[in-house]
């Protein structure tokens, strides 16, 4: 068991005797992570969790508004452990690590190690022990406790301090270089900022998610002139305008779709659906057949999620963009990797803060065209950049532009 300078800390900073009096009960993990190096040759018991443990775990998932898919307990572990019995999720915690006298930067660390054990979980990871996915997975916790840390005020060192300790695990097989896992906690540290800083508070509410700003790069874009997209006299509000945008999804057969904010305005995106080779909705069921709702947060990210374990084909996403800013696409490419891409829960309806704000001159309507393909054979689905056809054409072939009032 790891016996470093953590634990020596922790020790120190013990607020209660441990939990010995309690029955305790042997557990065997099938697989597990152990955020410090740690020997897996001792027993390892499980004790009820305390209150301050439950807490923190309902902390966090109330962040990202998740229920829990796994058991917490305390434990003999050295530090935080995630993990199975059979086919059960598990988290282990040692009980001294989350001290009231903690100093500043052993508290952060003490949280980022308890995120990335409940990110590995909330993520539906299997702790597999096939190498490049597993160094894979343990980047994608690492990205999760960012966020978390984010969300509870750390600052972007503090989010990474965990990760500078010698202890940390780092056999080659499983776990990826430390400054791989320090760049991808700063890099979605700074997304999270960036994605707040950008967002206008009067504007945004928690009532509805948001679209990633600046939104991720589509595979074709097309701005909707306004000429076809009033028929009649044009509306005086945002939720004038989210009304006849929901009507041109109606009308082209898109029956499910998802509010989202952006800065001064709103996303509003159609369902994930398979195209055929010309670009048109496949026929019957098979058009809706990806087991897919919106993400709390819009990204990339989130479809190609749903699309690895979805058959083979085409896939599409078109997003109407409602904002009186210049749209100009994340450089970066496709994701904005944030704990609530795990989570599905799109807003039917615009909040008054967003759909009372009046329409003027100085907005315009941008649709996005989000195109993704899945070979066959287990590869993974990306994203086509550029898309199979101009975004007028993806309007087009979906019938799109037809319901907005244009001729095909």
């Amino acid at each position: 068991m790891c016996t470093g300078r953590l634990l020596l800390f922790v020790a120190a900073v013990l607020v209660g005797p441990w939990n010995c009096v309690r029955a305790q009960e042997t557990v065997a993990l099938t697989s597990r992570c152990d955020y410090f190096s740690e020997s897996s040759d001792s027993q390892t018991f499980k004790f009820p969790p305390d209150a301050d443990a439950r807490e923190i775990v309902r902390k966090m998932l109330s962040l990202i508004e998740a229920k829990p898919n796994f058991q917490l307990y305390a434990s003999n572990v050295a530090t935080v452990t995630a993990g199975f019995v059979g086919k059960q999720r598990i988290v282990l915690y040692n009980q001294v690590l989350f001290g009231s006298r903690a100093s500043d930067s052993k508290k952060w660390i003490g949280l980022a190690i308890f995120a990335h054990a409940v990110g590995h979980h909330v993520n539906s990871h299997s702790l597999t022990h096939d190498p490049d996915r597993r160094k894979a997975v343990e980047l994608e916790a690492d990205r999760f406790a960012a966020y978390i840390l984010f969300k509870l005020g750390a600052s972007a060192q503090q989010a990474a301090w965990a990760l500078q300790s010698d202890e940390i695990a780092q056999e080659p097989a499983f776990y990826p270089s430390r400054s791989s896992r320090v760049d991808a906690v700063i890099a979605i540290w700074n997304s999270a900022k960036s994605v707040r800083d950008n967002f206008n508070p009067a504007v945004v509410s928690d009532e509805i998610p948001e679209f990633q700003w600046p939104p991720p790069k589509p595979s074709a874009m097309v701005v909707i002139p306004n000429s076809i997209l009033f028929h009649g006299a044009p509306a005086e509000t945002l939720g004038g305008i989210g009304s006849d945008l929901e009507g041109v999804f109606d009308k082209a057969g898109y029956s499910e779709r998802s509010f989202y904010s952006v800065p001064d305005g709103f996303a509003l995106v159609s369902r994930l659906e398979q195209i055929n080779d010309t670009g048109q909705a496949v026929s019957g069921a098979d058009r809706w057949s990806i087991e897919m709702k919106s993400p709390r947060v819009f990204s990339v990210r989130s479809y190609l999620s749903s699309l690895f374990k979805g058959r083979p084909g085409r896939f599409r996403v078109i997003a109407f963009i409602v904002t009186q800013h210049p749209i100009s696409a994340d450089k970066g490419g496709s994701e904005f990797e944030a704990s609530r891409d795990w989570l599905w829960s799109g807003a039917n309806r615009l909040p008054s803060s967003i759909a009372d704000l009046r329409f003027t001159p100085a907005y315009a309507c941008t649709a996005l065209i989000y195109e993704f393909e899945h070979q066959p054979g287990g590869s993974p689905p990306v994203q086509k950049l550029p898309g199979s056809f101009p975004g007028k054409e993806h309007l087009e072939k979906a019938m799109i532009w037809q319901a907005l009032g244009g001729s095909y």
